[in-house]
């Protein structure tokens, strides 16, 4: 029998399914919605200071879009979560996949964004600036793998359930002609 090497039964272990499934969620939507707003910011911010930075314009506004496209599909894991939709759910694991290759992309944009506005690109100094944005890339990319892995084995355990019935055979057929039938009723009728 087929089963899934990477599938959990709780979710960190300690939470059901489905529950750390919500939680992951909600936690996901409150952090892309502080993103989206700290990225509303710095385009505000770079208007004000009218640099005529193109490129950072362009990575502000193309990590707007995708912010606003994840809030969107973070509300359909939410409702797929809640009301245990296997097609929300697997719409959303399909996204899943989608957004991480585009976090990767934008990932790498930003660290090489970041190192190529430092005076000498590597200098003591900027070591840790560029290992903070290097290790926030990582660890994002891990939770978000760490989801992929939860949504999966919840999908696998509702399409489980949905083809698991009950057939009891321990209960006699019942299998009654209409002559059978007509001799009963008359019989019942006769005794009134």
């Amino acid at each position: 029998m087929f089963q899934d090497k990477l599938s959990v039964a709780r979710c960190c272990f300690c939470a059901p399914l489905r529950y750390g499934l919500l939680i992951w969620a909600y936690l996901k939507l409150v952090t892309s919605i502080l993103v989206f707003g700290v990225t509303v910011i710095w385009i505000f911010m770079w208007i004000l200071l009218v640099n005529f930075e193109k490129a950072l314009l362009v990575l502000l506004i193309a990590t707007m879009l995708s912010l606003i496209v994840d809030i969107v599909f973070n509300f359909v894991l939410i409702i797929g979560s809640h009301k245990k939709n296997i097609t929300m759910l697997s719409l959303y694991y399909r996204y899943g996949i989608a957004h991480a290759v585009v976090l990767v992309v934008f990932g790498v944009l930003w660290i090489l964004y970041a190192i190529s506005r430092m005076e000498p690109p590597i200098d003591s100094k900027n070591v840790p600036y560029i290992f903070a944005i290097t290790s926030a890339f990582i660890v994002s990319l891990i939770l978000h793998i760490y989801l992929f892995i939860v949504l999966r084995s919840e999908i696998n355990k509702l399409k489980a359930r949905d083809q698991f019935r009950f057939v009891n055979h321990a209960a006699e057929s019942c299998n009654q002609t209409e002559d059978e039938f007509n001799t009963f009723n008359n019989k019942i009728q006769e005794d009134n």
